[in-house]
């Protein structure tokens, strides 16, 4: 797609500002108002969050919103089913996308 950019995601946490995950992806072109819809393949170890397994090359599509309080995104495994959504509620989400060309920081 024409209009999709390569990104690294760097998410951050608000109490102590250090990095928890940093994983590539594509911003794609936004079809939800200003939410940022991103599509990755998770590249970090296999891993089990709150009940949802992130498999090394699975996918997640993630959409953020700068004007929300929350995030969600949708968690595939290696074969393409749907594992899981997830959703951040319990933190305001910051979206810096200044952070360097080609990064967002996502502080959640």
């Amino acid at each position: 797609m024409h209009d999709s950019k390569l990104i690294k995601i760097v998410k951050k946490h608000f109490r102590d500002e250090k990095p928890a995950y940093s994983y590539g992806g594509v911003v794609m072109p936004s079809r939800h108002g200003d939410w940022i819809e991103v599509h990755c393949e998770w590249s970090l170890p296999d891993m089990n969050v709150s009940g949802i397994r992130y498999e090394t090359g699975g996918r997640l599509v993630e959409y953020f919103s700068p004007g929300k309080r929350y995030n969600i995104f949708r968690v595939y495994d290696r074969e393409g089913t749907v594992t899981g959504l997830y959703g951040n509620v319990t933190e305001p989400i910051l979206v810096e996308q200044r952070a360097s060309p080609g990064s967002i920081s996502i502080w959640m």
